[in-house]
């Protein structure tokens, strides 16, 4: 007799096939998640590569920048180093050729003392005091306006058979000189301290060049 199936059987095989769909679904909602993280995962790890790479870029360009800032301070340091030491051979010179105490109100000798104070090289390192002169971009300009002012100090005159000539103020001739030399000799201390703490930096930054 053949077996024909019941009410009851065709329940179960409605039950059970309603599990499994449902486990299928779940199944296909599960997998379309694990996809979903997976590619967000890699999203993420490519993100934080690409951040890795920016923030290394950032680094060696920041490193060069402080490379390039603390070789220019002190190619500027030594140049300012030389400049004030040589004001100070200038200042030796004049006290040489006026000497105290000034017996007369002017002197061509003063006139010429005053013109040798005035060094070339100021022109050149007062741009670049502004860029990389630091603290001692303040005792630069103070010493080279005392030395314009300085040499300023002179006026034309007339010899006895009426020709003219120039001739240095003396009454304050030493005066200055003195204020000079204290600022030349606070600019190239403050020049040698930078050098240092620019060899250090540049250490630091691994430029032992």
């Amino acid at each position: 007799m053949a077996y024909e199936p019941t009410a009851c059987f065709w329940q179960v095989v409605g039950y059970w096939q309603t599990l499994i769909a449902g486990g299928l679904a779940v199944a296909a909602a599960a997998a379309t998640i694990i996809a979903t993280v997976k590619t967000a995962n890699r999203e993420i790890a490519a993100a934080q590569e690409q951040t890795k790479t920016a923030q290394k870029q950032i680094e060696t360009t920041l490193s060069l920048e402080q490379k390039h800032l603390a070789r220019d301070s002190w190619a500027f340091l030594v140049a300012l180093d030389a400049a004030a030491s040589r004001t100070l051979e200038d200042i030796r010179a004049a006290r040489e050729k006026v000497p105290r105490p000034a017996t007369i109100a002017f002197s061509p000798d003063a006139y010429h003392a005053r013109q040798q104070l005035k060094n070339p090289a100021f022109l050149e390192l007062r741009s670049a005091c502004i860029r990389v002169g630091g603290d001692v971009t303040p005792l630069f300009f103070s010493l080279d306006k005392e030395i314009e002012l300085f040499a300023a100090g002179w006026r034309e005159a007339l010899s006895a058979s009426g020709m003219p000539y120039k001739t240095g103020e003396m009454s304050t001739f030493h005066a200055q000189l003195d204020s000079i030399e204290k600022l030349a000799e606070r600019v190239r201390d403050e020049a040698a301290s930078g050098i240092a703490r620019c060899r250090e930096r540049l250490i630091d930054l691994g430029d032992e060049s």
